[in-house]
């Protein structure tokens, strides 16, 4: 049956409860069998759909958001590993500047000192 409180928020509480079991179900990386049970049972009552369609269909939902999960993790490492060797170029570079720097102020020190003497 019916709740009086899902009656009191048709919208707002199921969608709520819906969240949540997804929120949960991707942390989890698997949506359990009675979690897509309960929820297609909502869309099965809101949409008219058979319960094994809306099933399906949180089941497809589900699977969707997963793959946008695998695929922005998969951007995020990425992004990371491009900015990983970017650092190291840039501190190699500046290491070689500063290796290169010192050098100049030696050799430009050592001629002074024998322009001086001489």
């Amino acid at each position: 049956g019916k709740s009086t409180a899902g009656d009191a928020t048709p919208t707002a509480a199921p969608s709520t409860e819906v969240t949540r079991i997804f929120v949960n179900a991707v942390s989890m990386n698997t949506l359990p069998p009675a979690d897509a049970a309960y929820v297609g049972h909502l869309v099965a009552q809101r949409t008219g759909m058979s319960q094994q369609d809306a099933e399906k269909r949180v089941n497809d939902v589900f699977a969707s958001i997963e793959a946008k999960k695998t695929q922005a993790e998969a951007m995020a490492k990425s992004a990371a590993d491009k900015l990983r060797k970017a650092t190291v170029y840039l501190t190699l570079w500046l290491f070689v500047s500063f290796l290169f720097g010192a050098f100049s102020a030696s050799l430009a020190a050592t001629w002074g000192g024998r322009e001086r003497d001489a």
